[in-house]
């Protein structure tokens, strides 16, 4: 899935001899070619989740400016995601607690944490970010 807009979408599908006809078809085609890296080429606004079923692997990645935002919360038994923080409510009321100490920093125009919101435990990700989950763990690391 993807939310948002690739602007060398045409570029893409010319350099890598695609013929992708939609942005999720040239994302799906980016993440066969290059699974660890596919992020590394896309330009634009966007957030994008990618469930690789032969892998067992669920990757989240954000934009370089991060225009698009993307909240998740996981446990050891759910992980929720999308880019407004009442999707997730919709999902799970639990996770509506509020995050005084975010509160706080933000009342004070302070922003010492990209992870944080003002849900305690819902994060989101950064700026050009990827994060994965699997089997193995999981895993956040920036792309440039």
């Amino acid at each position: 899935m993807i939310d948002g807009e690739i602007d060398n979408f045409n570029e893409l599908n010319y350099e890598f001899s695609l013929n992708a006809v939609s942005q999720k078809d040239l994302i799906t085609m980016l993440y066969k070619k290059y699974p660890n890296s596919f992020e590394t080429f896309l330009l634009g606004n966007f957030a994008i989740s990618i469930y690789d079923t032969f892998q067992n692997r669920l990757t989240l990645v954000r934009d370089h400016f991060g225009t698009k935002p993307m909240y998740f919360n996981f446990d050891d038994k759910k992980i929720i995601f999308g880019s407004e923080i009442k999707l997730l409510f919709e999902i799970d009321q639990s996770i509506k607690i509020p995050n005084l100490e975010k509160i706080l920093n933000y009342l004070c125009q302070s922003k010492p944490d990209h992870f944080q919101t003002f849900y305690k435990p819902i994060s989101s990700l950064p700026p050009c970010s990827k994060l994965c989950f699997s089997q193995e763990g999981t895993s956040i690391k920036e792309y440039q």
